[in-house]
């Protein structure tokens, strides 16, 4: 067989070492001992599993109000992101009006240079000929007056025109102003989702070993619950069996058998008694009969069933009592055709080899004990088997 765990291996040791000895009520009383640890065993495991499903509850809470900022904080960009976007869109139409502006303003400069440079040459000439014409003074008067308004029209052209830029110098600063703002603002929020969205990760990621940790305490839980319920069975079949355990006192004693004694079943040894187990941490309590599926297992002694029934770790397992402390199991069998209580013979078939453990071998596991201790059996059957 495969190592077993430590509970199992320690708590199936125990109801061995308490059977071996079914004839004493101090037995029992270290199986009622064994259910009082069960029980505190269950009631701190069921305290651990309450504090995990509360720790649950907090992160589940705490994952709820991340997400929640989350959202918040992409809503938040977006919205940011949406403004930036308009400020950049109401830069780009305030350049291009600063250009179409700036155009015009070339162009008034253009034409008042164009026209002063006009007047400056032919200023002598004009005014001689307007002097030397024939015109009237009042004539004359209004020529030159309509000279000075083209000169003073094209001046406050360009007055409108620079007011006009310098408005639109003063918004494209205020909105350059803005969208540096606006986008400072962006990558701050784009940190924060950033960085919720981490915190976010890292919650979940402690929410699925939360729940790993949940699960494996429930099924330790589990197993530990059903772990009682075969101590409380073993319990109840002990107390049965000291009704009349004292008729084995007329049959042959155990001890006066010793070497004589056939093998259970036919086959060859697979695994000796005291070899390493997982490693070398453990060591084999009995010996492992290698033999087919089916094969008849026998009782080694007379003796009374005291348990047949599926056990962690063992498969389906028979153990009979043979008195004096003495008694003997019979492991991973594919099926028992015995029931506790039922007296029985050396001889008589009690089970049939099979692989119902956590082995790979096909046969019976034996073992043969004196007051709960495991001892050769090979020192107690004769032959080979």
């Amino acid at each position: 067989m495969r190592a077993l765990s430590k509970f199992v291996f320690t708590t199936l040791a125990l109801c061995f070492l308490l059977s071996s000895g079914i004839s004493t009520a101090e037995n029992i009383s270290d199986v009622e001992k064994n259910l009082s640890q069960q029980k505190s065993d269950i009631a701190k495991l069921k305290k651990k599993l309450s504090k995990l499903k509360v720790e649950q509850n907090k992160q589940n809470k705490a994952l709820q109000a991340t997400s929640r900022k989350v959202s918040n904080a992409r809503k938040q960009l977006q919205k940011t992101q949406k403004s930036l976007s308009s400020t950049q869109n109401k830069l780009s139409q305030l350049r291009e009006q600063n250009r179409e502006i700036t155009r015009e303003l070339n162009k008034s400069k253009q034409d008042i240079q164009t026209l002063l440079i006009a007047v400056y040459k032919n200023q002598d000439n004009n005014q001689l000929k307007l002097l030397l014409s024939e015109e009237s003074p009042q004539k004359l008067s209004r020529l030159l007056k309509y000279h000075q308004y083209l000169q003073q029209e094209q001046l406050d052209k360009i007055q409108v025109h620079l007011k006009t830029l310098e408005k639109f110098k003063q918004n494209e600063q205020a909105l350059t102003a803005e969208l540096v703002n606006l986008q400072s603002l962006k990558k701050a929020q784009q940190q924060e989702q950033d960085d919720l969205s981490n915190a976010k990760k890292l919650q979940q990621q402690q929410l699925a070993e939360l729940k790993r940790s949940v699960t494996t305490e429930s099924k330790r839980l589990e197993k530990k619950q059903k772990d009682q319920q075969r101590l409380n069975k073993l319990l109840s079949d002990m107390k049965k069996a000291l009704e009349d355990i004292n008729a084995l006192g007329g049959s042959r004693p155990f001890k006066s058998d010793k070497g004589k004694m056939p093998w259970p079943v036919k086959g060859r040894i697979m695994r000796s008694f005291g070899s390493a187990l997982a490693g070398g941490k453990l060591k084999s309590n009995g010996i492992l009969i290698g033999a087919p599926s089916g094969r008849a297992v026998k009782a080694i002694h007379s003796g009374r069933i005291v348990f047949a029934d599926w056990f962690s770790g063992f498969g389906l397992l028979t153990i009979i009592d043979h008195g004096d402390g003495y008694m003997s199991l019979y492991g991973q069998a594919e099926s028992v055709v015995r029931e506790p209580g039922e007296w029985i013979n050396r001889g008589d078939v009690i089970a049939y080899a099979g692989n119902t453990s956590d082995t790979d071998i096909e046969g019976i596991y034996f073992e043969i004990r004196k007051q709960g201790t495991p001892i050769n059996p090979k020192r107690w059957c004769t032959g080979r088997p």
